[in-house]
């Protein structure tokens, strides 16, 4: 089926190509006879082009059309030797149907006469004819080129469409079981002493889990719906933890449409809950800033707890960073630092 499409372009763009010469030997006699006006007549004028370019459609047709795509699938050297061939053979159906054409329409066409016009055309013209051969030949092999350079792209482009695609169905198969995981031993944590806590930590992370399992991690989603997601996991931290947890949070009024991964804050404040309550730590003060300059999306996320002891990335910031380097390609930035008293979680995205 695909065949198809393909020899109907090539037919059209060889067709109209060898039309474009033809046009212009008309213009080449019209000239002439302006110049020496008892050169040519006006049929001759009409007439000419006109045989000449029904004997190279019948060439073009019957022979390089037919041969060329059997011909071009050859190794190098009986390529080079078949092409020689095509256009030995074109020539001499161009010659014999120029001929018998033009004596057709100018004079009385005989065998020998046809035999002796052809071998004249051969000699005056073979060289001509074959400038038109591989004009033609170069037009096909330009086309086949280009196309098998079109159809590489997109076999390319596919290819990294499904990597990344696996690539976001590993990285989600990660994310749910680390945050359910870590959701759990949250739970866990306040059973025993507050049990009505609990129940409604377990109705946030059965929400959030929800949230999770709904998300198509190959899409990315604004930053006021990423918002309304860390809001459900702040539901169950700040239960967990009650007073002994701050979050102030600031958002500016000109980012909530821009777009990012799903579950980036979240794992972000997870790690400065988790890696922020320490040794001599009864309060934790976390805040959430994301605003833009003008060529950058700017998320910091800081807390005054726990000095940044190794600034390895656990297991959900390397999966936040592979998710960010997906789609960004490279056009963003991810850190984790310490900055005098405060840990500090640093985004920058390169804006559009």
């Amino acid at each position: 089926m695909k065949k198809k499409p393909i020899l109907l372009r090539r037919s059209v763009l060889v067709v109209m190509a060898w039309a474009v010469i033809n046009l212009l030997l008309a213009i080449q006699l019209m000239i002439t006879e302006v110049i020496r006006p008892d050169f040519y007549n006006a049929a001759q004028i009409v007439g000419i082009p006109l045989v000449r370019f029904v004997s190279g459609l019948a060439g073009i047709y019957f022979i390089i059309l037919p041969l060329y795509p059997r011909i071009n699938k050859w190794q190098r050297i009986q390529k080079i030797c078949g092409f020689i061939f095509s256009g030995l053979t074109f020539a001499l159906i161009y010659i014999f149907f120029s001929v018998l054409l033009i004596q057709s329409l100018f004079l009385k066409p005989s065998l020998s006469l046809i035999w002796a016009g052809m071998q004249e055309d051969f000699i005056s013209n073979l060289h001509f004819i074959a400038a038109y051969y591989f004009f033609v030949l170069t037009l096909l092999l330009a086309m086949d080129y280009f196309e098998d350079k079109g159809r590489a792209e997109i076999i390319k482009e596919k290819a990294e469409k499904e990597l990344s695609l696996a690539q976001f169905s590993i990285l989600k198969n990660q994310l749910q079981p680390h945050f359910l995981f870590n959701a759990l031993n949250s739970i866990v944590s306040i059973i025993d002493d507050r049990k009505e806590a609990a129940q409604d930590m377990l109705t946030d992370v059965s929400d959030l889990l929800r949230l999770s399992l709904d998300t198509d991690y190959s899409e990315l989603i604004t930053v006021e719906e990423e918002i309304q997601i860390l809001k459900t996991y702040l539901n169950i931290e700040k239960r967990r933890f009650e007073h002994q947890l701050e979050i102030i949070e600031k958002y500016e009024e000109n980012i909530l449409n821009h777009q990012i991964p799903p579950f980036t804050l979240q794992p972000l404040v997870e790690n400065a809950i988790k890696h922020g309550f320490g040794e001599g730590i009864k309060q934790l003060l976390i805040q959430i800033l994301i605003s833009r300059s003008d060529t950058e999306l700017i998320i910091k996320i800081s807390n005054n707890g726990m000095p940044l002891k190794d600034a390895a990335l656990g297991t959900g910031l390397q999966n936040l960073q592979k998710r960010l380097e997906n789609a960004f390609r490279g056009e963003c930035e991810f850190k984790l630092i310490q900055d005098d008293n405060w840990v500090l979680s640093l985004i920058k995205i390169k804006l559009p």
